[in-house]
């Protein structure tokens, strides 16, 4: 199998291995997660994750830690490809969250997601 170096799930990946590289550093990069929305599944799965909560549109990566600023409660990202298209389920989900007060941003590479979180959390790492 071929993997698009320019896909969102790869984009996605390259962002946690950055993490990852910084997260003994920066223990509160640990509290990222993933969201499991785009994943393919069969009918059964599918009923299952639906059955017990799952929600489309909601953005991809979640950390549940305030921005170092006091403005943001939590940080969303929502990974596209540089042609990716925000689905109208996911423009809910952001403008809903937005108004909760949390930062939500569409992200098109690893570099952006980590200057990004280099900023909500206040790291003295070196922006890309």
């Amino acid at each position: 199998m071929r993997i698009n170096p320019n896909s969102e799930h790869t984009i996605q990946a390259n962002f946690f291995d950055w993490v990852e590289l910084h997260k003994r550093a920066y223990p509160e990069l640990d509290l990222f997660y993933a969201i499991p929305n785009s994943a393919k599944r069969g009918q059964y799965n599918g009923w299952l994750m639906k059955l017990t909560g799952t929600r489309r549109g909601v953005p991809d990566v979640h950390l549940p830690l305030p921005s170092r600023s006091g403005t943001f409660i939590g940080l969303w990202l929502e990974f596209k490809s540089e042609k990716g298209v925000v689905s109208p389920e996911q423009k809910q989900w952001i403008e809903k969250l937005r108004a909760s007060g949390h930062c939500v941003e569409v992200v098109r590479s690893w570099h952006y997601a980590a200057n990004i979180t280099i900023e909500h959390l206040g790291l003295p790492l070196v922006k890309f």
